[in-house]
C-alpha cells in the first residue's frame, strides 16, 4: 500500500515541481525581436536560438500533430490496414494539443531565475481544438487542477462511466465531487511536498524556479549533443536541419529527463533504448527573430511502413496569457487524499 501511495505522491510532486519550478510571475510578456544571425555556423545559430528563449519573461510551448484527421487516418491505415481508427476518432486526435506556459516575475527574464520564488506561475493544458480537457496550474506555490471528465470519458467511449460518477458525486469527498463536475481543485505545494516526504518517496523535489533555466539548457543539450546541424534556408526565418542517430538520441532523451524530472529516474530506469532502430533521423528547426520558433519531427521516419508522413510539431512563443489563480477552487482534504491513495489495490503492499 505504501509503495502505491508513494508512487502517486511522486507523480504529483514531479508535476508540481516542473510547474512551479519553471516560472515566476503571472503575466504574459516577451522579449525584444532580434534578427537571425546566419553568419554563425548552423550549430552556433541553433545554440544561440535556444538560449534566446530564456531572454523572454514568458514562454509557451505547444505540441500537436501537423496533420488533419484525414491525413492521420491515411497514415495509420498505411501502417496497419486492419486498424479500427474511425474518421471521427482521427479528427479528435488530430485536434489535440498540449500547451506548457511558464512566466517569470514582473521585470525578470526566465534565464534570471535562480531560486525559489513566491510568485511562481506555470500552466499545462491539454486541449481539443478550443476546448480545454485537462489543466494543471501553479500560482503562488499552490497547485490547481481542472478536468472536463465528461468530454474526456466520452471521447474514450466511457460515457456510462461518467454518468455513474456523476450519480455518485454527492457521496464523494468535496474535492472529488468538484473534480467530477469539472470544477477547480487546489493543493498547496508545501502540503504535497510534506505528503511525499512523510512517505520517503520524494525528499528533494523542492519546486525551484531555476528549473526553467535547466529546462532550456536540457533542450539545448539534446539539440546539440550527438547531432549534426545544417542550414537549409535563411531569411526572416532560418531553417536548420538536425540529423542524429535514433538509438543515440533515445539514450540522450532518457538520461536527460531522468536527471531533470524528480522521480523520473525510476520510471525511465527500465527503458531499453537498445531496442530503438540504429538509423539516422532528421528534425527541422525554425529560427525567427533570433530565437527558436519551432521544431518538427516526421513520425513517418520511425513508422513500420515507409509510406506517408506525420509531422509532430513543437512551437515556441515568447508570450502567453496571464496565469492567475482560478477563483472558487475546492481545497483538497489531505486526510481523505491519503486514505484514497492508500486504498488503491485493495490495501495491498
Amino acid at each position: 500500500m505504501l509503495r502505491r501511495t508513494a508512487l502517486a505522491a511522486t507523480v504529483l510532486t514531479a508535476t508540481a515541481s516542473l510547474l512551479a519550478g519553471c516560472g515566476g510571475g503571472s503575466s504574459g510578456g516577451g522579449s525584444a525581436n532580434t534578427s537571425n544571425d546566419s553568419s554563425l555556423s548552423p550549430q552556433a545559430e541553433l545554440t544561440s536560438a535556444v538560449q534566446a528563449l530564456g531572454n523572454a519573461s514568458t514562454l509557451t510551448a505547444t505540441v500537436k500533430l501537423g496533420a488533419d484527421g484525414s491525413q492521420l487516418l491515411s497514415f495509420v491505415k498505411a501502417q496497419d490496414k486492419s486498424a479500427k481508427l474511425t474518421s471521427a476518432q482521427a479528427s479528435e486526435i488530430a485536434g489535440i494539443s498540449l500547451s506548457f506556459e511558464v512566466a517569470a516575475p514582473s521585470g525578470e527574464k526566465l534565464s534570471q531565475l535562480t531560486g525559489l520564488t513566491d510568485e511562481g506561475a506555470a500552466n499545462i493544458s491539454v486541449s481539443e481544438g478550443s476546448k480545454s480537457l485537462v489543466t494543471i496550474r501553479s500560482v503562488n506555490k499552490t497547485l490547481y487542477l481542472q478536468a472536463d471528465l465528461k468530454d474526456v470519458l466520452n471521447d474514450l467511449g466511457q460515457a456510462a462511466t461518467y454518468r455513474q460518477m456523476t450519480a455518485a458525486a454527492g457521496q464523494l469527498p468535496g474535492f472529488l465531487g468538484a473534480l467530477v463536475q469539472g470544477k477547480w481543485v487546489s493543493l498547496p505545494l508545501s502540503t504535497l511536498k510534506s505528503l511525499s516526504g512523510s512517505l520517503g518517496a520524494v525528499t528533494s523535489a523542492t519546486p525551484d524556479a531555476a528549473k526553467s533555466h535547466q529546462f532550456l539548457s536540457a533542450i539545448e543539450g539534446l539539440l546539440t549533443k550527438d547531432v549534426t546541424v545544417t542550414r537549409t534556408s535563411s531569411g526572416s526565418t532560418d531553417n536548420l536541419t538536425l540529423t542524429a542517430n535514433l538509438r543515440t538520441l533515445a539514450g540522450d532523451v532518457t538520461s536527460t529527463f531522468a536527471t531533470l524530472v524528480p522521480g523520473a529516474g525510476a520510471a525511465l530506469g527500465s527503458a531499453d533504448v537498445s531496442s530503438a532502430p540504429n538509423k539516422n533521423v532528421t528534425l527541422d528547426a525554425m529560427v525567427t527573430n533570433g530565437a527558436l520558433s519551432s521544431l518538427s519531427f516526421d513520425l513517418g521516419q520511425i513508422a513500420k511502413s515507409g509510406n506517408g508522413t506525420l509531422p509532430l510539431d513543437l512551437a515556441f512563443a515568447q508570450s502567453g496569457a496571464a496565469i492567475t489563480a482560478p477563483s472558487g477552487a475546492t481545497a483538497v482534504d489531505l486526510s481523505t487524499l491519503t486514505s484514497l491513495l492508500g486504498s488503491f489495490g485493495g490495501g495491498g503492499i
